[in-house]
Order: structure tokens, then C-alpha cells, then sequence
């Protein structure tokens, strides 16, 4: 498992080997990172791996098309961070995507119940003019 600096050239030149069915090129500045490649696909995935309670755990960051090697290298910084605090990145993730959720459906509760309200409080020149 040899470890390069990541550059665009060695990323871009990076392909699977022959007979394999990935191929990783390590980062040599953040432990964890690497480029994936596979056969069977053209595009290249920035990933992270590390153990988490003693389980290897990886993680796919995105697209090599669509992160810059430094902001790929911030985001796997980041998700060892959440690592070294005690937590699972992917549970993280899970939480707060759920929170999201949550915070989403609330709003949209409230807004209904402000509209209902809103129409239960208004009165219309029909019904004046009918008095």
C-alpha cells in the first residue's frame, strides 16, 4: 500500500489494475484518503477508510470530478475528527440528516397550522354583508 501526494496528473493517470476489482491510490498527507478506482466504471471516488470501535469503516466522500483534491483532503480530515471524538461518521451523518428531517416536517406543521388559523380568524365582506 504505497502512499503518494494526490495531484491531479497521478489522479488522472490512476486506472484499476488489470485482473482487480478496485485499486486504491493512497494520500500520502491524510491517512485514511484515497482515490478508488474500478474496471467496470470510469469515474473515481475519493473515499475514507479507518476503524471505528475497532471496525474497519469506509466511507465514499464524492466524485474526483467534482471535489478538489483539498477540499477531499478537509472533508476525510474532518470525518477522522468525528472519529477521534468517539462517534461513527456514518451514524453522524444519519442523526443529522433525521434532525433535518424532523426540522423540515415541523416547519411545514406549523406553517399549516398558522394558515388554519389564519383562516378561522379572517372574516370576509360576504359574511359581514350577510349580517
Amino acid at each position: 500500500m504505497a502512499k503518494v501526494k494526490l495531484t491531479a496528473g497521478r489522479i488522472a493517470n490512476f486506472q484499476c489494475e488489470d485482473g482487480k476489482s478496485q485499486s486504491f491510490l493512497w494520500c500520502a498527507e491524510v491517512p485514511g484518503l484515497a482515490v478508488r478506482s474500478t474496471p467496470s466504471s470510469s469515474r473515481k471516488r475519493y473515499i475514507f477508510q479507518a476503524k471505528v470501535n475497532g471496525q474497519s469503516m469506509r466511507v465514499t466522500i464524492g466524485e474526483v470530478a467534482a471535489w478538489r483534491i483539498a477540499a477531499a483532503q478537509d472533508e476525510a480530515r474532518r470525518l477522522q475528527v468525528i472519529i477521534d471524538q468517539g462517534s461513527d461518521p456514518r451514524q453522524v451523518k444519519a442523526d443529522n440528516a433525521e434532525a433535518k428531517a424532523s426540522a423540515i416536517l415541523a416547519k411545514a406543521a406549523a406553517k399549516a397550522e398558522l394558515e388554519a388559523q389564519q383562516a378561522r380568524e379572517s372574516v370576509t365582506i360576504g359574511e359581514v354583508w350577510l349580517e
